[in-house]
């Protein structure tokens, strides 16, 4: 089977006193069947997700340096994968918006969503642009991911264990928790907007050549 690398979504989640900020990084990858479609002759494949790169960044970590970390990511990306869709999704709450600013000052080679994480039930898109997005959906895009086999992580990540372990212990509409969320939800984030812009991601093969087997 081949791939074809398609486009990066970075989720970042950004921490407060008691929580970590999120860096997650979600490749595009379409791989082809050695099927042929009966009607167009063209050989039938699936979009799938690859976490490669996971970091939670230090408690109380000045957001300048969260901020440098993710210019490094994004330029060490486009370095690797010359003319490869690069998007960012980051959290818009809080001081979500000036880190907003400064990521786009940067001018990074990258398409950048602002996203408001709601307890509500509707996504909904605000008057500056950015969208609202129901903390349950986006819990919800990255579970059904994995459990249609959409969703893979690369090995040997020194925060891959974290990321499982938090994706066994979230709860869909919890907007704080006992336990650590930030890079489920930086992980989520990556996920759903890939979704919202690539609905076939998420929509169910026909054939068995997608791998089986929940990540989570």
């Amino acid at each position: 089977m081949t791939t074809r690398l398609e486009a990066f979504y970075i989720g970042v989640d950004l921490g407060r006193r008691i929580s970590h900020s999120a860096i997650v990084v979600a490749a595009m990858v379409r791989h082809f069947s050695p099927h042929r479609n009966p009607a167009t002759y063209e050989y039938e494949s699936v979009l799938k997700a690859e976490l490669c790169h996971v970091e939670r960044v230090r408690l109380e970590e000045d957001y300048l340096r969260v901020l440098g970390r993710l210019t490094a990511v994004t330029k060490r990306l486009g370095v690797a994968h010359p003319g490869v869709d690069v998007n960012l999704v980051i959290d818009s709450a809080g001081p979500g918006p000036i880190a907003v600013e400064i990521v786009r000052a940067a001018g990074l080679d990258a398409s950048v969503y602002p996203l408001v994480i709601t307890g509500g039930d509707q996504p909904n898109q605000l008057k500056d642009g950015t969208q609202s997005v129901p903390r349950r959906d986006l819990i919800t895009a990255l579970r059904y991911a994995a459990e249609l086999g959409r969703l893979t992580m690369a090995e040997n990540l020194e925060w891959g264990p974290a990321l499982i372990a938090e994706a066994a212990a979230v709860q869909y509409g919890a907007s704080q928790q006992k336990e650590h969320d930030d890079l489920v939800l930086a992980a989520a984030m990556a996920v759903w907007k890939a979704n919202r812009r690539n609905p076939e991601f998420l929509r169910p093969a026909g054939r068995q050549y997608v791998a089986q087997g929940p990540l989570f």
